[in-house]
């Protein structure tokens, strides 16, 4: 089933590059985080180029904090993992996440990928294990495979 799921994910990551839509591989994420029973509230792929700003959903408040976050974390190529952003809100994003999502989100992790950040949070506090954190990445692996896939199409 993992390994399904990651190659769902890896194709459908080719598919966004040709249609700009990145619809397709959020539903392979969801598919794949329960597949690999990775507890989650919302899921979603943040696209970004050097030479134009991050895509994000979102409120309009939020939106450009929300971006430049996003963007931080895609330069430093490192997992960000914020377990409990109630108890210590590093980026100021909670109020805002709480709003977007109708929830009071607690966990926020993004893993960057070649083009952008895998992003997934949670209801609960300290919601990723070590465990979830290296599924995380690979998920985000085979997003980034198959973004390269794509660009070897065109």
């Amino acid at each position: 089933m993992r390994q399904q799921a990651l190659a769902r994910l890896r194709d459908a990551a080719t598919r966004m590059l040709m249609s700009e839509d990145s619809g397709e591989v959020e539903t392979s994420v969801e598919t794949a985080l329960r597949v690999l029973e990775i507890p989650f509230h919302a899921c979603g792929v943040n696209r970004v180029t050097p030479d134009t700003p991050p895509s994000r959903r979102g409120s309009p408040e939020s939106e450009l904090q929300g971006l430049e976050i996003i963007y931080r974390i895609w330069e430093m190529q490192q997992v960000a993992y914020r377990p409990d952003v109630l108890a210590e809100d590093l980026f100021g994003e909670a109020k805002a996440h709480a709003d977007d999502y109708g929830a009071p989100v607690r966990s926020i992790i993004d893993v960057p990928f070649s083009h952008g950040t895998l992003a997934v949070n949670s209801t609960e506090p300290h919601a990723f294990s070590a465990a979830h954190i290296t599924d995380l990445q690979a998920l985000a692996d085979a997003i980034s495979e198959g973004v390269r896939c794509g660009h070897s199409q065109e």
